[in-house]
């Protein structure tokens, strides 16, 4: 066992800070329907793709869901692949300047195999954005001492700095940098603790690495 310090990390505004890192770059946006909330997020202008689309050089988008896929190209988005982000056969051809996974390694069944399917994709001086429920998200915990949790069905497991840090070195990735996120949330006491969480961002609900081939 290590102990290890959280580190001081940045509370941002997730779509509005992956839109200005996809800013004139050639982007690989992964999970990129959303699913399975694809109708409700694209009915109220939460759809990442969208917002990332609005700010890259050239957007592709992956995803496993035939039907979000099927879904979204009937309301005029072309640029969403159908794939599997484990399996390299899956990826378009061609580098990336920037990959972005928001909110999909939590689903998979193996995250490693992920990282080595999409390396390859990566030009030179690329980055890779992840970010991911986080393990010591404080209200997990209240939820907790309340006796339930608020969780996506699918989800297979959550994530600290550590952990990140430590599956990104295991597949040849070196962190750049951390960042931090609220998701909202509901409830009376929210707008309370998404206030606290400004000045504790290691506690908020979701984090997010920014990283570089090794």
């Amino acid at each position: 066992m290590h102990r290890n310090p959280l580190r001081p990390i940045t509370l941002v505004d997730r779509p509005a800070y992956l839109a200005a890192l996809c800013a004139g770059k050639r982007v690989l946006h992964l999970g990129a329907t959303d699913s399975p909330h694809t109708e409700e997020a694209f009915a109220g202008g939460r759809l990442l793709h969208l917002h990332l689309a609005a700010a890259a050089g050239e957007l592709v988008g992956l995803d496993l869901d035939a039907d979000r896929v099927a879904w979204l190209r009937e309301q005029g988005i072309e640029n969403i692949a159908i794939g599997n982000i484990e399996n390299p056969a899956d990826y378009p051809g061609g580098l990336f300047d920037l990959i972005v996974a928001g909110e999909i390694f939590e689903h998979l069944d193996n995250p490693g195999r992920a990282l080595d399917a999409l390396r390859p994709c990566l030009g030179e001086n690329a980055r890779l954005v992840l970010s991911v429920p986080n393990a010591y998200s404080v209200k997990g915990f209240l939820r907790a001492v309340a006796g339930h949790e608020w969780i996506h069905p699918d989800h297979v497991l959550h994530h600290s700095q550590s952990t990140l840090r430590t599956l990104l070195g295991r597949h040849g990735f070196e962190p750049v940098e951390f960042f931090a996120y609220v998701n909202g949330g509901n409830g009376a006491l929210a707008p309370l603790v998404n206030l606290a969480l400004r000045a504790l961002p290691q506690l908020c609900e979701g984090v997010g690495v920014v990283a570089r081939p090794a």
